[in-house]
């Protein structure tokens, strides 16, 4: 294979073409009776939960939404959360089987076989749920609206509980309560909420200490972090704060000049490109999401469907990577979903599941005009290091995929999503893949390519 790759490299000297391609946010359905989506905890290959909450008629719903697709259809799972009639508001799977949700009236369900059963844990503390996050494969911790935290280093067997961080939001201000609650690494975490409280941790839980800010008193609703030193928090009164030195100074974003935003969630894909979302006026506004490629300096309205809608709140999104991302939300009542872009399978121009010389050469009939001429769906695929044309350097770049491919010992099959998807990938009962555990092989590899050489 290696000497046809290197005949081929030969021609590597030609045209380039370049089309104009820009990502666009899509609407996807979710199941008939998705009042609240809350936040969304996102695995690789595809694989989302959505904690479900809100009421209809007076009557609370709860429950778990999953997607296998990055979204593109959902499938509801049956949970003790609708049998009690409670909202669920957090949510967080480790892989596809282990996970747990939680919300209001100290309701926490886990479940070990990707929802098909779930246990009810009870925690010696009468307050909702506000976040549960992974401090690492086995350890799992739980936050309660008042601070306190739940350790269990056994998925769930037992509880540990720590009021360290409550006692220090109570200090804060008497009123305060939390949030929003980030891990960064097995030291250092984030906690934010009512009253403008904003406290930090760098050993673990066992202290915490209030970081000073000029954003006055807002009720703090998110938090993300791009490493120890960079993350931004959000919240009402078109709060966003952006700290580059991990808290000691911040920069207020001005995103909303006449401070009645209600900002409930922010995503980084990387230093540059950040996104922010709610609504632009608590309860009477419209879904806004604001959005950034040079790392906060300037900010513009994301175009989709719920900044037209009255009263539609963006209550979480996730960036994949530049272009590519997913927005939950909901106008009072009726869940939504939001897709921007869509997950392509670089390099595979054949769609046969596999990176090799036949991919190279369609590629390359492609820029010497040597060939049937590309389609839509093989012009985006051979677009390696997505700048919009088509070079010697998407070939260079298939090339090295090609080999990193063909080096592992695995090549399992695509899912539904993917560009070139084969009619075998519809084959089940809800339009969703069930092969999924080792899928979006291509993608990976390429992701893993981009980190390293930083395109």
């Amino acid at each position: 294979m290696l000497n046809q790759l290197h005949d081929l490299w030969k021609l590597i000297i030609l045209a380039s073409i370049t089309i104009p391609i820009c990502a666009q946010w899509n609407e996807v359905s979710v199941p008939e009776g998705s009042i609240k989506l809350n936040e969304i905890s996102i695995l690789d290959d595809g694989l989302a939960f959505i904690a479900l909450g809100g009421a209809q008629n007076g009557v609370t719903e709860g429950g778990v939404l999953k997607t296998l697709n990055y979204g593109e259809s959902w499938q509801l799972i049956a949970s003790p959360a609708s049998d009690f009639r409670k909202s669920m508001v957090t949510v967080s799977f480790k892989n596809e089987l282990t996970g747990f949700v939680g919300g209001s009236v100290e309701l926490f369900l886990r479940t070990m076989n990707g929802g098909a059963s779930w246990t009810y844990d009870a925690f010696d503390t009468p307050e909702s749920i506000r976040r549960v996050r992974w401090l690492n494969d086995t350890t799992v911790v739980v936050m309660d609206k008042a601070g306190t935290l739940c350790f269990s280093s056994d998925l769930g067997e037992s509880w540990d509980i720590d009021t360290t961080l409550a006692a220090a939001v109570s200090n804060f201000h008497q009123r305060a309560n939390t949030m929003a609650f980030e891990i960064i690494d097995e030291y250092n975490w984030i906690a934010a909420g009512k009253k403008g409280a904003l406290l930090k941790t760098s050993n673990g839980g066992q202290s915490w200490s209030n970081l000073y800010h000029l954003a006055g008193t807002p009720v703090f609703q998110d938090i993300d972090a791009l490493d120890v030193n960079n993350w931004i928090v959000v919240g009402t009164s078109g709060s966003a704060l952006m700290t580059q030195d991990g808290g000691d100074h911040f920069t207020e974003l001005n995103l909303d000049p006449n401070y009645t935003a209600k900002f409930q969630a922010v995503s980084y894909a990387d230093s540059d490109n950040i996104m922010i979302g709610g609504i632009t006026v608590s309860s009477t506004g419209y879904g806004v999401i604001k959005s950034t490629a040079d790392g906060g300096m300037t900010w513009e309205d994301e175009n989709f469907g719920g900044s037209d809608i009255y009263g539609f709140a963006i209550r979480d999104l996730h960036m994949y990577e530049p272009g590519l991302a997913i927005a939950i939300g909901d106008a009072n009542p009726g869940g939504k979903v939001y897709l921007l872009g869509e997950h392509i399978y670089y390099g595979d121009v054949n769609a046969d599941s596999l990176l090799n010389v036949l991919d190279l050469q369609r590629l390359m009939e492609i820029v010497t005009f040597a060939g049937d001429a590309a389609n839509e769906d093989e012009l985006r695929i051979i677009d390696m290091n997505r700048d919009f044309s088509y070079d010697v350097l998407d070939a260079v770049l298939l090339i090295e995929a090609i080999m990193a491919f063909n080096e592992s010992t695995d090549s399992t099959s695509r899912s539904i999503g993917s560009v070139g998807r084969s009619d075998s990938d519809l084959n089940s009962d809800d339009g969703i893949s069930l092969d999924q555990t080792k899928g979006h092989r291509l993608k990976r590899i390429f992701a893993n390519h981009m980190r390293k050489t930083r395109l």
